[in-house]
């Protein structure tokens, strides 16, 4: 069994009934019906090898592999139609990383056939953003390098504005992976503070907000990751706060409490407690209906009041934040409230109760 004939039968175990109808309606003849048919006979099963399907419908290998591309064409079209970045979106939200990639291939080799410039930057560009909405697991550095080098050969005259953007997006997303990879560290932090100090003095007034913001948020992210220094991310953080209270009317409301907590943190991180307790107390109150589903400021809200032994405090934010979710069984968010609530019982003493959550 080959990797190719797999996408089908992993893009049909992740479809739910109406998908599947969807798919009944492609009006499928002869041995593109036929091998439908045996692969959703097959869901929640291992795929059919090559020889069993050999076997059972009389096709060489040869016709499966090709059968096969033109039945997952179909498939996706059903899907998307003829909207790839929609399609690209329904691979990644059914968690389907390796077929994705295969599709970006697909694209990019028909992209290239038309020898049209704009098009192919396009196509570049759009597959570049689409795989930094990956997670970690599933992001690949080194294509994620390669698209943005093909983007800066196709696209002529690449601005700073959004060549800043480009290279912001792609430091946080690598110092991400490599703190979760634990990848030779040394070596990533002398590289990114290179590529930091070179395109920090590309900043001029043709950069737009935003793009600043993204960059100025990278670098953030860089101190506190790889080259822990909290001065530092607060001089960053408070940049970005700045640029937005000079032009609020281009940015969400939550922007600025955000910042706000992100500057709290780097207190929490350099056990300041009562600093960062502090600067929480000051912000989450004021805008909480903007913050209920910001739920590692919230757990980290309610840390810092049992560290300073506000435990009436940590019992308040649990209640307000937390307790809304149990009738819904959202296990992720009961699990952080255990787990603040164990917490909160250790320092206060009542191992008993700490035990239970």
């Amino acid at each position: 069994m080959t990797q190719k004939t797999q996408y089908l039968h992993e893009l049909l175990a992740t479809l739910n009934e109406g998908e599947l109808r969807s798919l009944a309606e492609l009006g499928l003849k002869g041995k593109e019906k036929d091998l439908l048919n045996l692969y959703i006979q097959h869901i929640g099963k291992p795929a059919p090898s090559k020889e069993s399907i050999r076997a059972e419908l009389s096709m060489s290998s040869s016709h499966i592999d090709k059968t096969n591309s033109v039945v997952l064409k179909k498939c996706y079209e059903a899907l998307s139609g003829s909207d790839i970045n929609k399609l690209w979106s329904i691979l990644r939200n059914k968690h389907l990383p390796r077929s994705l990639y295969h599709s970006l291939a697909l694209t990019e080799r028909e992209a290239l056939k038309s020898h049209d410039r704009k098009l192919i930057a396009i196509f570049y560009k759009d597959a570049f953003e689409c795989i930094h909405t990956l997670s970690y697991q599933d992001y690949d550095p080194k294509e994620a390098e390669r698209l943005k080098q093909c983007y800066y050969q196709f696209q002529s005259n690449v601005s700073n504005d959004e060549r800043l953007m480009i290279e912001g997006r792609h430091i946080r997303q690598l110092i991400i992976n490599s703190v979760a990879s634990s990848k030779n560290l040394e070596q990533f932090k002398s590289e990114v503070a290179g590529k930091i100090s070179v395109l920090e003095i590309t900043i001029d007034e043709s950069v737009s907000k935003e793009s600043v913001i993204q960059f100025y948020l990278a670098i953030a992210l860089f101190y506190k990751q790889i080259e822990v220094n909290e001065e530092k991310q607060r001089e960053y953080l408070t940049r970005c706060k700045n640029i937005i209270l000079s032009n609020q009317e281009h940015f969400p409301l939550e922007d600025i409490p955000l910042l706000e907590l992100k500057i709290a943190d780097t207190y929490f991180q350099e056990s300041s407690f009562t600093e960062a307790y502090r600067r929480y107390c000051q912000v989450v109150p004021p805008v909480k209906d903007l913050l209920r589903t910001q739920f590692f400021h919230l757990t980290t809200y309610a840390h810092l009041a049992s560290l300073c032994k506000e435990f009436d405090d940590t019992d308040s934010i649990v209640k307000e934040f937390f307790s809304p979710y149990y009738s819904s069984q959202n296990w992720q968010v009961q699990t952080m409230a255990d787990i603040t609530l164990a917490k909160r019982y250790l320092y206060s003493g009542d191992l008993a109760k700490a035990k239970k959550h």
